[in-house]
Formats: structure tokens, sequence, C-alpha cells
């Protein structure tokens, strides 16, 4: 996800739609420009291209398989109650990265690829927490 895009979802910046769509600083913003705050951002993924193939995905031994196949029930789990196909929550490719890339935080999720706002509002509560639990042990 862009720093732009970041920025926007933490409320840092606005897109003024009367104003040629501009981006402008928010309130939010102040404290952090004097340095009263600090921020964090997820690292922007400069191979997108390179990693959107399912299946070299699927070949790449770089993810946690046992990871995988939790993330893989509890998508199955959530799409059942929501009465959709679990694609719709996530795609397996989307998984893999949560495999590979680890997230535990908002930030580190949105870096996620195939995880945008509106996903990560709906979605990505339960998915952190079973990436901690998993990582710490307990999962």
């Amino acid at each position: 996800m862009s720093i732009f895009r970041q920025l926007v979802h933490k409320g840092l910046l606005s897109q003024n739609i009367t104003r040629n769509s501009t981006l402008q600083l928010t309130e939010e913003a102040r404290p952090l420009l004097r340095g009263e705050t600090t921020l964090e951002l997820a690292v922007p993924r400069l191979d997108t291209a390179a990693r959107s193939a399912k299946s070299d995905k699927l070949a790449s031994k770089h993810y946690d398989k046992k990871l995988f196949a939790k993330l893989r029930k509890l998508r199955k789990s959530i799409a059942d109650e929501d009465g959709l196909p679990p694609y719709v929550v996530f795609s397996d490719a989307t998984l893999i990265d949560m495999a590979e890339i680890l997230p535990t935080s908002y930030g580190e999720m949105l870096a996620v690829n195939g995880v945008g706002e509106r996903k990560l509002e709906k979605y990505a509560d339960p998915f952190l927490d079973l990436i901690q639990e998993h990582l710490t042990g307990h999962g």
C-alpha cells in the first residue's frame, strides 16, 4: 500500500474533492509535524508484479504452511457465517502472503497483497489474532 494511502487511513491526510482531489494535512498531523509523536508505516511493496502470480506463490517455500492451513480454515468459517464464497473474504494468494509476511498490526496487514482498507476493517482482527496466537505458540 502506498505511503499516501496509509497516511489517509491514519487520518493524517485527507482528500479534498472540492479542490481537484488534492491531498491536505489534517489537524491530527500537527503533533507529528512538531515532532511530538512518531509514525509507523508499512514498507511499500516494490515487487508486486512478481508476487502476483498465484502459482508462483503456491510453489514458494517461504511461507508457513501450517499457518496457511489455519488461515484457510478461519476464512472458510467467516465466509460460511457471511454466506459468501471463501475467495471473497481473501484469496489463497492473500492468505499465502499473510503466512509469509506474518503481519501483527494493521499497518503490516495493509502491506499484504489483497488487503485494502475495506477488508482491513471487515476481516483483519480475527486473522491478526490467529497469526499472533500462531507466533506465540498458543494456536
